[in-house]
């Protein structure tokens, strides 16, 4: 017990660095306050971003045509290019006249 009376300010001093080496450590190896409140406010950042861009898509999703509405298109574009096939050769017929008596006309002058 003599010995440690002598040598306290050492031993104290030996105990302090010992402690200051450990907290040094811990500090490198684990994360601290600062690092987990920045990687919280990234997270939080991140997640208000993913919301966003959700909620973007159920918006769009809720404007988008049903499948009913779907099909109801498809038979009417069937319809239109039905139509449009059938009038057709009326609008060649048609076009050949007008050219015809462009020609005419060109020819009389």
């Amino acid at each position: 017990m003599g010995w440690l009376q002598a040598n306290a300010p050492y031993v104290i001093a030996a105990l302090q660095l010992l402690v200051f080496l450990g907290s040094l450590w811990l500090s490198k190896h684990f994360a601290s306050r600062l690092k987990v409140e920045a990687n919280e406010s990234n997270t939080n950042r991140q997640f208000m971003n993913v919301n966003l861009r959700l909620q973007r898509v159920e918006d769009a999703l809720a404007s988008a045509p049903t499948h009913k509405e779907m099909r109801s298109l498809e038979r009417q574009l069937s319809a239109v290019s039905s139509d449009i096939k059938r009038v057709e050769p009326w609008i060649k017929g048609l076009s050949n006249h007008v050219d015809m008596l462009l020609e005419k006309e060109l020819r009389n002058k």
